[in-house]
């Protein structure tokens, strides 16, 4: 029985890792406005099963109907409505027993950014998060200071 790794499999998916990154349907909907499934898969090699303080989660969807999916993950990325090519990022959002929004950016990133961006949020949380707390919880206890320091390290890449 071949091992996991001769498989090109990782580990992962469990305890304070980066979660398998979730994606809607994308072109495949009648709604979808670009390749989800590129992009996740793009995501998933470059952080699934990394270490984080507690769990984190990504979530890539492809049109506006997904909004409320969008900001119940640690990072949720959404087409800009109006805005061909460029994303909104929601951060912090949560479910569960203590659910959570996730907040947005307030800028909208090209595709080419969104790799780029998801690391630097993670280094963020990484940096400022305490072992077993989530982003949102970050945010929630550092405030709009703490925001704001995460909104400025990511619109440069706007």
């Amino acid at each position: 029985m071949a091992l996991a790794g001769e498989l090109g499999l990782k580990w992962g998916g469990t305890g304070a890792t980066v979660r398998a990154v979730t994606a809607c349907k994308g072109t495949d909907c009648r709604r979808g406005v670009f390749d989800t499934h590129r992009l996740a898969l793009q995501l998933d090699r470059a952080f699934f099963g990394t270490t984080a303080p507690k769990k984190f989660k990504i979530g890539v969807y492809g049109c506006p109907n997904s909004l409320g999916k969008a900001r119940g993950q640690d990072v949720g990325i959404l087409p800009a409505p109006g805005e061909a090519g460029r994303f909104l990022l929601f951060v912090g959002g949560m479910m569960g027993r203590r659910p959570r929004l996730g907040d947005e950016l307030g800028f909208s990133l090209p595709e080419s950014a969104l790799v780029e961006a998801v690391g630097r949020i993670l280094a963020f949380y990484r940096r400022h998060g305490a072992e077993g707390q989530r982003l949102g919880d970050l945010l929630e206890e550092g405030g709009a200071p703490l925001l704001e320091r995460l909104r400025a390290e990511l619109k440069e890449l706007a």
